[in-house]
């Protein structure tokens, strides 16, 4: 069985990616809420392009768009 990570790993993850990615347009876009990496897009890939983007929240991955969406309604 997989240990979730915590609100505050999580929050820690996210934080330590936006520092180490900044600056790096061909690093890997993340998720917003679960830290993951989303290896659909880039940093540099424009927000016109992509699914899951909302503007001035950030990116979201296929799992955790759903469950905002679904949250939403």
């Amino acid at each position: 069985m997989a240990i979730t990570p915590d609100r505050k790993q999580i929050a820690e993850a996210i934080n330590r990616k936006s520092k180490e990615r900044m600056n790096d347009p061909k690093a890997l876009e993340f998720c917003v809420m679960c830290g993951e990496d989303v290896p659909e897009y880039r940093i540099g890939t424009h927000v016109n392009l992509r699914k899951g983007y909302v503007e001035c929240v950030g990116q979201f991955c296929k799992k955790c768009a759903g469950t905002a969406h679904a949250n939403h309604e």
